[in-house]
This record gives structure tokens, sequence and C-alpha cells, in this order.
């Protein structure tokens, strides 16, 4: 294998480890899956990650394609353990989003949905309707930023036949 077939490999890896990371934030909250299984596992984890993290740092294809590896097996082991344990992901009406400052935001659809949010010290919890409520009471230059065809008109299309191509 040439060093481009390699490379693309070891890109190839990554997005892989990237992808799964992802979603299992998004199925067990940012951050929280390797708290919720046994001290055992999650210092298993955490090797296999500072090996997956050397890999990269060392910038070897071979080596980040073999950790990379361990690291999606890390990531299932994990979401195993801690389904055997019994502990709840988040339900599918959350996000949980990290803000540029590190603090984690959930956002649920409606208050009924509060007590399936997993306790998390330090996550603020909003409900769709509070940021409504935010939304509205800004500045009315603030909102118009944020709205699709903020001059749009649509008083004059023929909704039947459509519009003209100009070009």
């Amino acid at each position: 294998m040439d060093m481009d077939e390699q490379s693309d490999l070891a890109r190839l890896a990554q997005t892989c480890v990237t992808l799964v990371a992802e979603q299992m934030d998004d199925r067990w909250g940012t951050g929280r899956l390797p708290m919720l299984v046994s001290v055992e596992t999650r210092a298993r984890f955490l090797k296999q990650q500072k090996l997956y993290h050397e890999a990269l740092m060392n910038e070897d294809g071979t080596a980040i394609v073999a950790q990379a590896h361990g690291m999606l097996r890390a990531w299932h082991a994990l979401d195993e353990e801690a389904i055997k344990l019994g502990k709840s992901p988040l339900p599918w009406s959350a996000w949980q989003i990290t803000a540029p400052t590190g603090e984690v935001i959930t956002i649920i659809r409606e208050e009924a949905d509060l007590p399936l949010v997993p306790k998390s010290p330090g996550t603020e919890v909003w409900t769709a309707e509070s940021l409504v409520d935010l939304v509205i009471n800004q500045e009315l230059d603030t909102r118009e930023s944020g709205r699709q065809w903020p001059n749009g008109k649509t008083d004059n299309i023929d909704w039947e036949h459509g519009d003209d191509i100009p070009f």
C-alpha cells in the first residue's frame, strides 16, 4: 500500500471515530458515557483514547488505523456496559449542545420531558417554549437576522403557474 492510500485510510479511520464519538454524545449526552460505566472499563477506554491520540500526534497512518479500530471497539464497549448497568440515554426529544464556552446546554421539547433528562451537574436544560420566549424578547434587528426571506414578498407570485425564470 502506498503512502497516499495509507493516508486516505487513516483519514477514513479518523472520520469513523469522530462520527461514532458524536453519535455517542448525541445518544448519552456530551462527555457523559465514560462516566456511566465501571472504573475498570473507563480506565481501559481512557488508555485506548491515549493510544489513539498518540498515533494522531505522531501522524503514523498505520498506527492511526489500528488505534481507530480500538477506539470504535472502546466506544461500543462503553455503550453496551452502560445499557447492561441500566443507565438511560438522553430521551429522543432532547438535544445537547456544547457552547463555545464549554457549557453544556440541553434543549427539550416540553416540560413533560424534563424527568427523562438525566441529571448532570452544571448542565442547563431549556424547553423549546422557553427558547421561543427568549427569541421573542430580542430586539427587532437581532430577530430580523434570523428570518428566512426577511425582505421577501409573496403577494405577487402566481402559485398555480410559478414565476418567470429570469435567465
